[in-house]
């Protein structure tokens, strides 16, 4: 039975970082990305006066990079499977850097004094009512036309969660406001039609194979599970039994036919980069693993050969894996997972060599500076150094 939603939503306070022509900084041996920003104020919603405050356009240049992002990556991502030991020192050492990064992307952009007045109309819900109910949004908008894919990438990827001035994070206390990260669409969509019961797919996709790492599924699942219990029968959650591309077409087109469209798809699961096509990428199950009901099943890589926008045998992969083999099982079984010199690209020669001499010893940290390496893989290979080192 459809019915109408009896509760009108409160007018929604945003605050959006805006980025156009995004380009890659590099300077010094830092690698960002970097744009054209501005912040803007917006309050839409019935009964609002739709007030809209706009700082202007200015360079920005993220003050959070490559390294930054796979200490994060590592944080979420690892550090669960193994949270103790010289492990535990990083992560603690990782936790006490959040404010501060928190701090530094806010006067990198918001915290600037020619963009203040778009921050304290989001603050202050500048032209709604004082005392009435409001809800707040931040959004980060990366317009990528024209410009760098993987600078754009870069720009979404950035922590926007920790954005936190003088009075603390945007995303905690009274403000409570939410992030969400956009692209532009040239594609005109019809709105979803609002009834109840609202329902919301859940797709779970967890790989298994080297280069894929860990994610706790009770990450995001519970969360969300725990934020929609209090609509009791105005909600219908329905889990994918299986984290499958196929299995979510049919479940969505199964919705189609039975006039009952899931409302909002909420995956769980890896995506990233290809720098090849220079597009975002889901990762989901093999769909014949998943057919013969194998418990560990290998990733769909889909026809551009990727999962999480890497390479599973590229050289970013392979520092993961020497790294933790070399500190579970040994150098004899890390050096065992390095191919002969004679077998390699060019690509991955550089960071063989690395490889190779940090099992004779060295934990010298310029092994990273050697200007041949991609910069995510000289990113990886400083990190790998200074946690040997630690």
């Amino acid at each position: 039975m459809i019915r109408p939603d009896p509760v009108s939503a409160p007018p929604m306070a945003e605050l959006v970082f805006e980025f156009t022509a995004p380009r890659k900084h590099d300077e010094g041996g830092l690698h960002r990305a970097a744009a054209r920003a501005r912040v803007s104020y917006r309050l839409t919603g019935a009964g609002s006066s739709r007030a809209r405050v706009e700082g202007p356009w200015i360079d920005f240049i993220a003050p959070l990079g490559p390294i930054e992002a796979r200490e994060l990556a590592w944080y979420l991502e690892s550090y669960p499977g193994w949270p103790f030991g010289t492990f535990k020192d990083r992560a603690r050492k990782l936790e006490a850097s959040l404010p501060r990064w928190g701090r530094q992307l806010f006067d990198a952009l918001p915290g600037l004094a020619d963009q203040a007045q778009a921050v304290r109309g989001f603050r202050d819900g500048k032209g709604h009512p004082r005392g009435q109910p409001i809800e707040r949004r931040v959004t980060v908008l990366v317009d990528d036309r024209g410009g760098d894919g993987e600078a754009a990438a870069m720009l979404l990827a950035l922590p926007w969660e920790l954005v936190a001035d003088e009075r603390g994070y945007l995303f905690e206390g009274k403000l409570r406001a939410r992030v969400r990260r956009k692209l532009p669409s040239t594609e005109a969509m019809e709105p979803a039609e609002p009834r109840l019961p609202l329902r919301v797919l859940l797709v779970l996709a967890r790989p298994e194979e080297p280069g894929v790492s860990f994610l706790d599924p009770r990450a995001s699942a519970l969360p969300l599970m725990e934020a929609l219990e209090d609509l009791g029968d105005d909600v219908a959650l329905t889990v994918l039994a299986e984290g499958t591309v196929s299995a979510l077409r049919r479940a969505l087109e199964a919705g189609e036919r039975e006039g009952r469209p899931h409302q909002v798809v909420h995956f769980d699961g890896h995506g990233g980069y290809d720098r090849k096509t220079g597009r975002g990428q889901l990762c989901f199950e093999d769909t014949e693993d998943a057919a013969q009901g194998n418990l560990e099943r290998q990733a769909d890589w889909g026809e551009r050969g990727r999962c999480g926008g890497e390479p599973t045998d590229g050289p970013t992969r392979v520092v993961a894996r020497f790294g933790e083999t070399l500190r579970t099982s040994g150098a004899d079984s890390a050096r065992a997972l390095l191919p002969e010199a004679t077998e390699v690209s060019d690509e991955l020669a550089p960071i063989l060599r690395a490889l190779q001499a940090i099992l004779a010893g060295s934990r010298d940290p310029t092994l990273a500076d050697d200007p041949s390496l991609d910069p995510a893989d000289a990113v990886e290979l400083a990190l790998l150094l200074e946690s040997l080192s630690g």
